[in-house]
């Protein structure tokens, strides 16, 4: 089963047969997947997926530095390594290794606290790095619909934990 993603939509295709099968295809511009067939997998590893609408800053990036990176189940951003220098760190995360030269350096270890009432709309800056936009959507928070940083999250007297 797909992840919720706005950004996907379903094409109907007509087969050989004569049915009607479908495909899902990613519609953002800022995505490595951009235009591509995609599986529940890729999209459950996006890290640009939105859950909600935001007017979110999309462009096409041709040439990166870095290429897309994925989240595994835990929350841990993973760069592939394609240079001497890791890209930058994500708001909201540490690298899992400050030796530049380790593995580690090239994964981001999430220090965001649990909150059901936040949701991502991330972006990608123009050498291919993630920008995290993290986005409160809680209506108690006094901060509804806006960007937020982990700090507060933490000072956040409604935080729900998931």
């Amino acid at each position: 089963m797909f992840p919720t993603c706005l950004k996907r939509t379903v094409v109907q295709i007509l087969n050989r047969t004569g049915s009607v099968g479908e495909t899902h295809r990613c519609t953002h511009q800022s995505c490595a997947s951009f235009t591509q067939a995609v599986t529940p997998e890729i999209c459950s590893q996006c890290p640009l997926r939105q859950e909600i609408n935001v007017a979110a800053t999309e462009r096409q990036i041709t040439e990166r530095d870095f290429q897309q990176p994925i989240i595994d189940s835990k929350g841990l951003i993973i760069y592939p390594r394609t240079g001497y220098e890791p890209p930058v760190v994500p708001l909201g995360y540490k690298r899992l290794d400050d030796n530049i030269r380790s593995p580690g350096a090239w994964m981001f270890v999430p220090q965001w606290p649990d909150c059901k009432d936040r949701t991502m709309a991330n972006t990608v800056r123009p050498c291919g790095c993630l920008q995290i936009n993290a986005i409160c959507v809680s209506d108690d928070s006094g901060k509804n619909g806006e960007k937020i940083s982990p700090k507060d999250c933490v000072n956040c007297p409604v935080r729900r934990a998931t």
